[in-house]
């Protein structure tokens, strides 16, 4: 893994799983993978905060390893592009054995791991639900420092932005950064500070602001020789610099280093890349750019509908539509557009906060290409 040899990290995982009675399929099929999530989510659902709180501290030797392997595997199937089918199995299979052999130090990053499936289901309130009880399970005693750190930065990465504005998430980001750098796990720690300087920018922070962030965030990164998510971070750099006019800069992207990042093995940079290029490309008004990368999302966004950033790609995505259809008059733009405003809708309906507020930006700047002032002042107020 620290190699970056992610595929035959994830063979060995999968063969001393087996060898150690908790084998998982190489290659599920998606309905083996639905069937098991729905049947499982639908357990789950129905067992109280009080009865995972109570259950047996885990004692099996052999169990206890087979938990620390899944944790590893779980972090390999998240970044390696073509085994996302694998991630939900994995979650549950912990949350399996915790349920028949008792609580472990991986138990609470396990529910946090289920609380990120639900929310790339778009299951909002069941997300936020074991959010919520993945955070009291790693304040149980016997929880080490590194098994908290991974928790919160699942919990904070991939559940409870749905119910609260990116301002008010800064401040968790930065602690749940600093807590993961002080026990020592680099790779959590510079996962949650690529997220950090990705939502400074959704959170109203100046550009200045961003790109000291970037530059902070870069020299631990050296500090550390942990380069595991530069890629997006240089990227955010890259964005900052483009949008403040300045490219005189050491750490610059530059000519085709984007496209070269987002070559990739890991879906996760793949996705952190693309949304920040998608960005830059809105500010810029580069719509040709825009699209290509909106019709990749289109490709993707089943893989990441749980990352903090997915209402506002949409948002984005549709923006980027509204321009081309003004430029082409081609009626499949406005099409795609209305599909990502009804998508946005649907979060919305279901209590995610930040997307109703990404609707109303949308709506308003619908309402500036029909010449509705009146209306657009209201909606953008």
């Amino acid at each position: 893994e620290c190699q970056e040899q992610f595929q035959a990290a994830i063979d060995l995982s999968l063969s001393t799983l087996a060898l150690l009675g908790n084998p998982l399929p190489k290659n599920p099929s998606p309905l083996r993978v639905i069937v098991t999530v729905l049947a499982f989510m639908k357990r789950a659902k129905k067992l109280s905060d009080e009865h995972w709180l109570s259950l047996p501290i885990m004692t099996d030797p052999l169990k206890l390893a087979a938990m620390e392997i899944h944790g590893i595997f779980f972090s390999l199937v998240f970044v390696c592009d073509g085994t996302e089918r694998l991630l939900p199995l994995c979650a549950i299979r912990m949350l399996q054995v915790t349920l028949r052999h008792g609580l472990s130090f991986a138990a609470p990053f396990a529910m946090a791991a289920l609380a990120m499936v639900a929310s790339n289901m778009e299951d909002i309130d069941t997300a936020c639900r074991f959010a919520n009880l993945a955070t009291k399970l790693s304040n149980l005693t016997f929880v080490g420092k590194n098994w908290q750190a991974r928790t919160a930065n699942l919990v904070t990465s991939f559940a409870i932005h749905w119910s609260s504005p990116f301002s008010q998430l800064l401040p968790t980001y930065v602690s749940n950064y600093q807590y993961a750098l002080s026990t020592g796990d680099i790779v959590a720690a510079m996962h949650l500070a690529s997220a950090l300087v990705s939502l400074q920018g959704l959170a109203s922070c100046t550009l200045e602001q961003k790109l000291q962030s970037c530059k902070a965030v870069l020299q631990v990164m050296f500090d550390y020789s942990n380069f595991a998510w530069q890629e997006p971070v240089l990227t955010e750099l890259q964005g900052c610099l483009n949008l403040m006019g300045e490219t005189e800069d050491p750490f610059v992207l530059r000519g085709e280093s984007f496209d070269e990042a987002t070559a990739l093995d890991s879906i996760m940079l793949q996705f952190r890349i693309t949304a920040t290029k998608t960005v830059i490309c809105v500010h810029l008004r580069n719509w040709d750019e825009g699209l290509t990368l909106t019709k990749r999302y289109r490709a993707t966004k089943e893989k990441i509908a749980c990352f903090f950033a997915h209402s506002h790609l949409i948002t984005f995505a549709a923006l980027v539509c509204h321009e081309q259809y003004r430029a082409t008059m081609k009626r499949k733009y406005i099409s795609w557009a209305r599909s990502y405003e009804r998508h946005l809708e649907k979060l919305s309906s279901r209590g995610a906060l930040n997307a109703s507020a990404f609707l109303l930006l949308l709506r308003a700047e619908s309402a500036v290409y029909k010449a509705d002032a009146i209306e657009c002042k209201r909606l953008y107020e």
